[in-house]
């Protein structure tokens, strides 16, 4: 008997924008992530105001998850 588990990962970009850009240019970011990683371009992109940071200074993917549970809007691109 041959298994074969399929684990599906819808991939996420977290982007904090620049001062003074409004809108975020998700297009650009979609067509940048496909030329240069291929298959690992993201599903999903938010724009937030700053990464969470845990008491390490890291960023705290934990927060980034719940933050995504959570109803944000995201940018989709075509």
């Amino acid at each position: 008997m041959t298994v074969c588990l399929t684990r599906i990962i819808n991939i996420r970009a977290y982007v904090v924008l620049k001062p003074g850009i409004k809108e975020l240019p998700a297009a650009e970011i979609l067509k940048m992530a496909r030329d240069r990683i291929g298959y690992k371009a993201p599903a999903e992109i938010f724009a937030i105001e700053q990464l969470p940071e845990n008491a390490a200074g890291k960023i705290d993917r934990i927060a980034l998850a719940k933050m995504a549970a959570e109803d944000i809007s995201p940018s989709r691109g075509a």
